[in-house]
């Protein structure tokens, strides 16, 4: 259905790098027919490809950036105190936490407390009532990610590809000649 719509996209167009584990992701390497390749395949990736939809949704309603923020903050508490919490480590893998209920959350806090924060850990916990074991590792460094910071940074890398002139901006120009 989507095929008869696809318009390849512009050369630049790429899911932004604001953390050092976001491997790069080109939406112009898109062709109308799926590719196993297209799939974001981390959390990270994840994340960052909702994050940018908000932002270009954002500008496509023309709200302002502190608009999305308070929509975020004020209608989506409980993303907000997951994304608090949430930990990334270094191959963009969000670590179970206790926050979120997790599966593994409480194995994983029982290991790293006596962690050296350098060589990777692996944690096993049981799972469909010790039916199954999972057993995952997690490679440092582990990082913690701030959704309104990358609201922003995306707002304004989206505003200057678009060629868009943005609050801050406008604020700025005329706090410069007045």
């Amino acid at each position: 259905m989507l095929s008869s719509v696809f318009q390849p996209l512009q050369s630049n167009c790429h899911i932004l790098g604001m953390h050092p584990f976001i491997e790069t992701f080109s939406w112009s390497n898109l062709s109308k027919d799926w590719q196993p390749q297209y799939s974001f395949k981390n959390d990270m990736l994840r994340r960052q490809a909702t994050l940018e939809v908000d932002v270009l949704v954002t500008i496509a309603l023309n709200l302002s950036v502190e608009e999305l923020i308070q929509i975020y903050t004020v209608q989506f508490p409980i993303l907000k105190a997951y994304e608090e919490t949430d930990q990334y480590d270094a191959k963009g893998c969000r670590l179970p936490n206790t926050t979120r209920k997790d599966a593994g959350a409480k194995e994983l806090r029982e290991a790293l407390k006596s962690h050296d924060d350098i060589s990777p850990i692996t944690v096993s916990w049981e799972i469909d009532n010790g039916n199954q074991t999972v057993t995952k590792t997690f490679y440092p460094p582990f990082m913690h990610v701030d959704r309104i910071e990358d609201y922003k940074t995306a707002y304004r890398v989206f505003s200057e590809r678009l060629g868009l002139n943005t609050d801050s901006e406008s604020s700025e120009a005329s706090d410069a000649t007045g």
